[in-house]
C-alpha cells in the first residue's frame, strides 16, 4: 500500500513540473492578510459625517483561476474579512463580510527567474454585518481592489504570493439604502498558489 501511495504522489509531482504560469494551465489560491492600519471611512445618512477610525483586519480569500494567455490570469475569488474598528472616541464596531467577484491578474517574465512581479483588479458584491454594542446592522457590499506584488516559485507550480493591495468598498444599508458606509483600505497579504 505505501508502495503504491508513493508511486502515485512521484507521478503527480512529475506531472507538474512542467506546470507554471503558462496559457491553458489552472490557479489555486489560498491568500490571507493580516492589517492593522489607520482607515478612512465615511457613514453616510442624509448628512455627511466623517471620521478616522483604527482598524484591525483578518482577510481569507480562496480563489479559483485560468491562464487566458501566457501570465495572463483571470479567475474568480471569494474574499471573508473580519474587521474591528475603534473610533475616536473610543467605541468598538465588529463586522464581517464576504463577497464574490472575478478578477484579472497579469505575471511579468522575469527572464526566467523563480521571482515573478505581477499586478492585480478585481471587483466584488455579497453582504456583511455589523455589530455595535447591542446594534446589528445588515448591509449589501459592493468592492473593487486593486495592487500588485510579488509571486516567488519555490517549486514549478508552487508560489508565496506577497502583495500590497488596495480596496475600496460601499455598503448599503439593506433597509434604508442612503445610509451608506464606505471605506478605503491598504492592505499587506500573504497567499500560497498552486499553478495546475
Amino acid at each position: 500500500m505505501r508502495i503504491i501511495f508513493t508511486t502515485i504522489c512521484l507521478l503527480f509531482f512529475t506531472s507538474l513540473v512542467s506546470a507554471q504560469i503558462e496559457q491553458g494551465k489552472f490557479y489555486i489560491n489560498a491568500q490571507s492578510g493580516i492589517s492593522f492600519n489607520s482607515v478612512n471611512s465615511e457613514f453616510e445618512t442624509g448628512s455627511y459625517a466623517k471620521s478616522e477610525m483604527k482598524s484591525k483586519q483578518f482577510t481569507f480569500a480562496p480563489s479559483i483561476g485560468y491562464f487566458a494567455g501566457d501570465g495572463l490570469l483571470i479567475g474568480l475569488s471569494v474574499p471573508y474579512r473580519s474587521q474591528k474598528n475603534e473610533d475616536e472616541d473610543g467605541d468598538e464596531t465588529k463586522s464581517n463580510s464576504i463577497s464574490f467577484g472575478p478578477f484579472a491578474r497579469y505575471y511579468f517574465d522575469n527572464g526566467g527567474s523563480k521571482t515573478k512581479p505581477y499586478l492585480h483588479g478585481g471587483l466584488g458584491v455579497g453582504a456583511s454585518t455589523t455589530h455595535s454594542g447591542s446594534n446589528k446592522m445588515e448591509y449589501r457590499l459592493s468592492n473593487y481592489e486593486l495592487g500588485g506584488g510579488l509571486a516567488i516559485f519555490f517549486h514549478k507550480n508552487i508560489a508565496i504570493d506577497l502583495g500590497l493591495i488596495y480596496s475600496n468598498s460601499t455598503q448599503k444599508y439593506k433597509e434604508d439604502s442612503d445610509v451608506k458606509l464606505k471605506t478605503k483600505n491598504l492592505a499587506f497579504n500573504v497567499g500560497f498558489t498552486f499553478c495546475l
